[in-house]
């Protein structure tokens, strides 16, 4: 009589059909997965995008005119006075916001300065408002009464408000341009 110390034929089959079927439920569990991650991270991608878009907007729509803060644009900032609530003086007063988009980061910043801050000239309060960033470059729709006609400029200089601010947007990540234009609604006479 043989000892039998091995594995026959038929349980090494067995064996290893049993290991690919539990590798294959795995590799498809692992997989879907990855598919769901993807999927909720760039819907929060999209979320944060249309986030962002909304404050921006709302922002513009909360701008004012006010004496000593006129409203200012370049093709990578824009500033101008607004309601703030200040940490600073514990209430809602007029102050500065500015959006200032670094492209050498991919940033886009906003910026909140008070009247305290700026009649001390500090910083401010300022916290990322948009990472990512391909390019970003703001427009501003005016009413030219010289021509007569209305007018997209790359820069804001003038006294009073745009009647509209555009973004032109693109960001990492193969993501589609996004042109937004916000209105301001102040009555303004031509």
């Amino acid at each position: 009589m043989r000892k039998n110390s091995g594995f026959t034929l038929v349980e090494l089959l067995i064996s290893s059909v049993v290991i690919s079927v539990i590798a294959l439920a795995a590799y498809f569990s692992l997989a879907a997965g990855i598919r769901i991650w993807q999927r909720v991270n760039q819907k929060a991608e999209y979320e944060d995008l249309a986030f962002f878009l909304d404050r921006f907007g709302s922002d513009l729509r909360n701008c004012l005119e006010f004496s000593t803060l006129n409203f200012s644009g370049e093709k990578d900032r824009v500033s101008f006075a607004s309601l703030l609530n200040s940490p600073r003086l514990n209430k809602r007063t007029v102050g500065e916001l500015s959006y200032i988009y670094e492209a050498q980061k991919g940033v886009l910043n906003r910026q909140e300065r008070d009247y305290s801050h700026l009649y001390n000239q500090d910083e401010g309060i300022v916290r990322t408002a948009l990472t990512d960033i391909k390019s970003l470059e703001f427009k501003f729709y005016v009413y030219d009464k010289a021509e007569k006609k209305y007018l997209w400029l790359e820069e804001f200089d003038r006294a009073g408000l745009p009647l509209a601010v555009r973004m032109d947007l693109e960001l990492e990540g193969g993501w589609e341009k996004v042109v937004q234009t916000f209105n301001i609604p102040l009555k303004q006479e031509f």
